[in-house]
C-alpha cells in the first residue's frame, strides 16, 4: 500500500467515523425555513417575502447546569436595513415580526448593535457586533429566551441550511434549542427609488462593557458565517416579460373569441 493510497484510505475512514453533525457547531446560529446558504456572502438567504427565521442555540455539553445557564440567558436579534441607510432617512416602508409592525425607520435605531442602556447606541468600541459591511445602518432589536421544550438534533446551518429539523434521538450533548419568528418583509419591496430594502439578521447576547454605566457589549454571538438575510426577488428578463405578455394577449383573444362564438 503506497503512501498516497494510505492517506486517501485514512481520510475515508475518518469521514465514516465522524459524520457532518459531529463537526464543531457554533453555539449560536441563524437559519431560515426553506433558505439556502450563499457562500459568497456566508449566510443563509431567502427572497423578500414571508418566512420563518430560526435562532439556534447549541450548548454542546453534557453538563446540565451549563445547559441551564445558556437557557437562562436573554438573547437578541437585530434586523438591519441593507444596503446601509444613512442617519435621518425615512421611508414609507415597514416589515412585521410575529405580527408586530416595524416602520422603517421610525421604529428603528441607527448605528451598530447592540443597543446600550437607556435605549441608545454608543459609538462602536470593538466589543460590539462586527460591522461586516452592514453597519452603520438602521436596525430593530428585540429580545427573547429559548424554550427548553423546543429541542432538535444539533446541526450546522452553513452545511445544512433550510431548517430541516430532526427531533429524534436527542441526547444532552447533541441537542440544540430553537426559537422561531415569523417575518413578513413584503412592505420593504420597491420602496427605495423602486428598489427593495433588505434585512440582515444578527443573533447575540449582551454583557456590561467597560466604558461606563451606559456601555453594553455583545457576549455570545452567531458569527457572520452563520447569519441570515433576505435578497431581492429576481427581475424577469426582457425575453421572459415578452413571453408572459404574449401569453396574456393570447389568453385575452381566446376569451374574447369564446364570448362571441
Amino acid at each position: 500500500m503506497g503512501p498516497r493510497f494510505l492517506c486517501i484510505f485514512l481520510v475515508l475512514i475518518s469521514l465514516s467515523l465522524f459524520p457532518r453533525n459531529s463537526l464543531a457547531i457554533n453555539t449560536l446560529q441563524l437559519d431560515i425555513g426553506g433558505g439556502w446558504y450563499d457562500p459568497s456572502h456566508e449566510d443563509v438567504k431567502i427572497e423578500n417575502g414571508v418566512f420563518t427565521l430560526f435562532a439556534i442555540l447549541t450548548p454542546g455539553t453534557n453538563n446540565a447546569s451549563k445547559v441551564d445557564a445558556y437557557l437562562d440567558k436573554t438573547y437578541y436579534i437585530s434586523s438591519a436595513l441593507v444596503p446601509k441607510v444613512s442617519f435621518g432617512q425615512d421611508f414609507n416602508a415597514h416589515f412585521t415580526v410575529d405580527g408586530k409592525t416595524i416602520n422603517a425607520t421610525e421604529d428603528m435605531n441607527w448605528g451598530n448593535p447592540p443597543i446600550e442602556n437607556l435605549d441608545i447606541v454608543q459609538p462602536h468600541d470593538g466589543k460590539d457586533l462586527g460591522p461586516h459591511d452592514i453597519f452603520n445602518t438602521y436596525f430593530f432589536e428585540f429580545e427573547f429566551q429559548f424554550n427548553s421544550d423546543n429541542k432538535i438534533v444539533a446541526y450546522n446551518t452553513q452545511s445544512e441550511p433550510g431548517a430541516n429539523f430532526d427531533s429524534s434521538q436527542t441526547s444532552l450533548k447533541n441537542t440544540a434549542y430553537y426559537a422561531a419568528f415569523q417575518f413578513d418583509t413584503t412592505g420593504l419591496i420597491g420602496v427605495d427609488a423602486g428598489n427593495d430594502l433588505l434585512l440582515h439578521f444578527d443573533l447575540y447576547s449582551k454583557k456590561p462593557g467597560n466604558n461606563g454605566a451606559l456601555d453594553i457589549d455583545r457576549d455570545l454571538f452567531a458569527p457572520f458565517s452563520h447569519d441570515a438575510s433576505t435578497i431581492a426577488a429576481p427581475v424577469p428578463e426582457p425575453g421572459s416579460l415578452l413571453f408572459f405578455s404574449a401569453g396574456l394577449i393570447g389568453l385575452g383573444l381566446f376569451l374574447r373569441r369564446r364570448k362571441f362564438d
